[in-house]
C-alpha cells in the first residue's frame, strides 16, 4: 500500500499499527522540509532497515493534521510525490526488516534505543512508538 491510498487523518491507534517506509533520497528532502517548517517538539527520527530503505511509525501522521507538530511541514511537502514514494507496511512486517542490534548498543549518551522506535529515548523525552521524539 502507498500513502496515498490512506485515508487521513489517521487516528494514534491505527497509526501505531503502520510503518512508513521510504527511500534515502526522499529522507533528505524531508529533513529540508522539517528544517524550514518542522517543530523542534516533534523530531521524525527514521531507522534504517535491512535493505537500506528508513522507516518511521505512520503515528507521526497524526500531528498533520491542523494544530499539530508536523502541519506546517505536511503543508509544504509535495503530497503528490509523498502519496506515491511512501510505501505503509503492517509495523510487524517493517520491525522485521531492521537489521539485529546487540543489547549493548542500546545505550547511547544517557538514554536507551529501543530496537523497535525511531530514535534515541533520551532522558526526559517521550517518544512516540516508532518514530518521532515529542518534547512534553
Amino acid at each position: 500500500m502507498k500513502l496515498g491510498d490512506l485515508t487521513l487523518p489517521i487516528s494514534d491507534a491505527e497509526g501505531k499499527a503502520l510503518a512508513l517506509v521510504f527511500t534515502t533520497q526522499l529522507a533528505g528532502r524531508l529533513a529540508e522540509l522539517h528544517s524550514q517548517y518542522g517543530s523542534t517538539n516533534c523530531i521524525p527520527m527514521p531507522r534504517v532497515l535491512t535493505d537500506g530503505r528508513l522507516m518511521l511509525c505512520a503515528d507521526v501522521l497524526t500531528e498533520i493534521e491542523p494544530g499539530g507538530l508536523l502541519h506546517a511541514m505536511w503543508e509544504a511537502a509535495d503530497k503528490g510525490v509523498l502519496s506515491q514514494a511512501v510505501t505503509v507496511l503492517p509495523w510487524a512486517e517493517a520491525v522485521a526488516l531492521l537489521p539485529a542490534e546487540p543489547a549493548e548498543s542500546l545505550l547511547v549518551s544517557g538514554g536507551a534505543q529501543s530496537p523497535t522506535s525511531g530514535g534515541v529515548v533520551a532522558p526526559g523525552v517521550s517518544p512516540s512508538l516508532g518514530g518521532a521524539v515529542r518534547l512534553k
